[in-house]
């Protein structure tokens, strides 16, 4: 069975919002948790986390990443789901 591409919605209509609405809610919800992480961890022996130069790439980044992740795996079960059974 061919692969169908995945399309955006479109950029007039309420789903495109919907779409910008949820990323913007997941780079919130991920930068705070890398955050709390950071926090969390900033206390060890780790020595890389108390070097600026190195933490903060990982504090811009890791919420990035995190946000590629989610999308990867929301367009995977997405489709999965709008497969029809023969």
């Amino acid at each position: 069975m061919p692969r169908r591409q995945a399309s955006l919605p479109d950029p007039s209509g309420i789903g495109f919002f919907v779409l910008l609405l949820l990323v913007c809610v997941l780079i919130l919800v991920n930068s705070i948790a890398t955050a709390i992480l950071f926090q969390a961890f900033s206390g060890s022996e780790l020595r890389w986390l108390k070097e600026p130069r190195l933490a903060q790439p990982v504090l811009f980044l890791a919420p990035l990443f995190l946000l590629s992740l989610e999308l990867w795996a929301g367009a995977l079960l997405s489709g999965r789901w709008s497969q029809r059974p023969r």
